[in-house]
């Protein structure tokens, strides 16, 4: 994780992607230094958080080697995996966490304090930081929604326009310089 935002700092600096990094870091830091509770709410959120990274870093390197088939053939199963993890799976377990915490949280705030900070207070400011993080992936799952579709839609102009030249008319056209010819005409 760590060594992704030092990858992104020095070769690609983008700052939605680096903030969201930043939230999380300093979202998890508290409850790992200073409380004992909390811990499921990092593992849970971490593991949908990254769970897509295999496919995404794979789909992200077809790109930049120029390996335009595998990059298409990755492109849907990513942008699909990424939606339902960041997308579903994600908002739904931080309104989770937020129900328990909020509005049944008197409970363990209560009962459960660690040496000099609340373990309720650290899990709170915790899920409050989060959000900020949920938001900077969902703005960024907007933006690979709206990439996928841009370049699907790109990819079917350039094959229907390569389908019209390889038909006999197109090749008229082309023939024509690109003016239409109409036989009723001629």
């Amino acid at each position: 994780f760590v060594q992704e935002l030092l990858h992104v700092l020095v070769h690609e600096p983008d700052p939605i992607f680096i903030a969201h990094h930043i939230l999380y870091l300093s979202a998890t830091f508290p409850v790992c230094a200073m409380s004992n509770r909390g811990w499921p709410l990092i593992a849970i959120a971490t593991a949908l958080a990254e769970v897509t990274n295999p496919l995404q870093l794979s789909w992200e390197m077809a790109k930049a080697f120029d390996r335009l088939e595998l990059y298409n053939r990755l492109s849907a199963p990513f942008t699909v995996a990424f939606t339902l993890a960041r997308g579903i799976l994600m908002p739904i377990f931080v309104a989770d966490q937020t129900n328990y915490i909020f509005l049944r949280g008197r409970r363990f705030s209560d009962q459960h304090t660690d040496s000099k900070v609340s373990s309720y207070l650290v899990v709170k400011w915790t899920l409050s930081l989060f959000y900020g993080g949920l938001a900077a992936s969902i703005l960024w799952l907007a933006l690979l929604i709206r990439g996928f579709f841009k370049f699907r839609r790109t990819r079917k102009s350039k094959q229907q326009e390569k389908e019209s030249l390889d038909l006999p008319h197109g090749k008229l056209q082309q023939q024509t310089n690109g003016h239409s010819y109409d036989k009723k005409k001629a």
